[in-house]
C-alpha cells in the first residue's frame, strides 16, 4: 500500500491511542529522514476497528483480509506470491526459523484450522 498500512495488535493496556501516535510519528520522522522529505508521509488519521477474541473465526478473516490486500490491490502481480512482497508479514507466517519474536501466529492459525507446523504452514501459503 503506498498510502496506508494495515495492522492486526493485541493491547493489553487501553493505550491504542498513544501507541498509534508513536509508531506514526516515529515512521514519519525516520521516512523524512531517510528520503530527505518533510510533510506528511500516510494520509488521514488511522482507523481503528475492535475485534472480540470471543469472536469465532475473526482473527482469521481480519489476518485473510490483511495478507491478500496487496494481491487484491494489483500490488503484488499474478506471477509473483505473498511470500515475496516486501512489506509483507505473510512470509513470516510461513518460515518459523525467521520469525520476530513479536509475532504471534498461533491463534490465526488455529482459527483457520491449522497449527504452526511445517504442513499447517505449507496449508496457509
Amino acid at each position: 500500500m503506498s498510502n496506508h498500512f494495515h495492522l492486526m495488535l493485541e493491547t493489553p493496556e487501553p493505550n491504542l491511542v498513544r501507541g498509534m501516535h508513536w509508531f506514526q510519528a516515529t515512521w514519519t520522522i525516520r521516512f523524512n529522514r531517510r528520503w530527505k522529505a518533510v510533510g506528511h508521509v500516510l494520509q488521514g488519521r488511522y482507523k481503528a476497528v475492535v475485534v472480540d477474541p470471543g469472536e469465532m473465526r475473526y482473527f482469521g478473516i481480519l489476518s485473510d483480509y490483511i495478507h491478500l490486500n496487496p494481491a487484491r490491490a494489483g500490488i503484488v502481480s499474478a506471477e509473483e506470491t505473498l511470500a515475496d512482497y516486501v512489506w509483507s508479514r505473510d512470509p513470516a507466517y510461513l518460515r518459523k526459523a525467521k520469525r520476530p519474536e513479536w509475532l504471534v501466529t498461533d491463534v490465526v492459525l488455529g482459527e483457520l484450522g491449522m497449527d504452526d507446523s511445517a504442513s499447517g504452514r505449507r496449508q496457509y501459503a
